[in-house]
């Protein structure tokens, strides 16, 4: 999923795509000793959605990546894949799905917006002093 996901996306030319990717390979290949767990959407047999997560509590899950592809990707497969994973056996026992920081791009904030969170936590970054 994640190699056909770049693959669509490589005419942008995002040096940060090609970082994804390197996480996304790297977490799959330590998917036992990060306990990752997922899913994957199906549509007439082929993977179109994918995601991966993990737990960061006991009472909150936190989904690290989250990707569709071809036309699925602007029809509905997001949605379709957060609902299919939130509702699932694996994310059942936690009261909470955190669906990460949405960098502050309009409409992936619109569409997290939607998702009627119950809450938000406020970010803060630091620097290390000379």
């Amino acid at each position: 999923m994640a190699e056909r996901w770049f693959e669509e996306r490589t005419e942008a030319g995002e040096d940060a795509d090609l970082k994804e990717l390197a996480h996304i390979r790297t977490a799959a290949g330590l998917w036992d000793a990060m306990r990752l767990f997922g899913g994957v959407l199906y549509a007439e047999g082929v993977p179109v959605a994918m995601t991966m997560a993990s737990a960061v509590s006991s009472q909150c899950v936190d989904v690290h990546f989250e990707k569709a592809v071809g036309a699925f990707a602007a029809d509905g497969a997001f949605a379709a894949i957060n609902q299919a994973f939130a509702s699932s056996e694996a994310a059942l026992p936690y009261a909470y799905v955190n669906r990460e920081e949405d960098m502050g791009v309009p409409g992936l904030r619109q569409v997290k917006e939607a998702y009627r969170p119950a809450f938000k936590v406020e970010k803060y970054y630091g620097m290390a002093a000379d």
